[in-house]
């Protein structure tokens, strides 16, 4: 038993992604965090992801209830969205298009009792998608070069 006042002290908290760049809208974060404490710790908070679009979306810093004893460093992993990796080209481009999202993307890390927040980036780029798309542009423009081609010899 603790005698007098226990407090839980965060120290020096770490947030970062694990993926820099992703297919589809999800990643997995971890977190750090030192407890500089005389009790052990229940982190709290939340990680809110944004676009340079306007697309925000807010996920909880600690699901699992992570503990972190007194004196001790704990490290965890928060993820968010279809992190799953795709087995065939067809289950990539099901996952693209079912969790579509594109370009540069914020995440913004408040723990609860520490003053500052924390801030990671990564990049979303459905390339499976992107592919098609410039296979059938490619195809289209072949089409177009080969009807005209045709018409200058008719």
């Amino acid at each position: 038993m603790v005698q007098g006042d226990t407090n839980v002290v965060w120290s020096e908290p770490e947030f970062q992604q694990v993926f820099s760049q992703v297919v589809s809208f999800g990643n997995t974060f971890r977190v750090g965090l030192e407890n500089k404490g005389n009790t052990y710790g229940v982190p709290s908070g939340t990680i809110e992801i944004a676009s340079l679009f306007g697309t925000s979306k807010k996920i909880s810093l600690n699901p699992q209830q992570v503990r972190v004893l007194p004196g001790s460093k704990r490290s965890y992993v928060v993820g968010f969205g279809d992190t799953r990796a795709p087995k065939t080209f067809v289950e990539r481009i099901k996952q693209e298009w079912t969790h579509f999202a594109i370009g540069s993307y914020t995440a913004k890390m408040q723990l609860d009792g520490y003053p500052e927040v924390l801030e990671t980036s990564f990049i979303v780029l459905p390339t499976a998608l992107i592919s098609i798309f410039v296979a059938i542009l490619l195809l289209l423009l072949v089409v177009i070069a080969w009807a005209k081609y045709v018409r200058r010899t008719v």
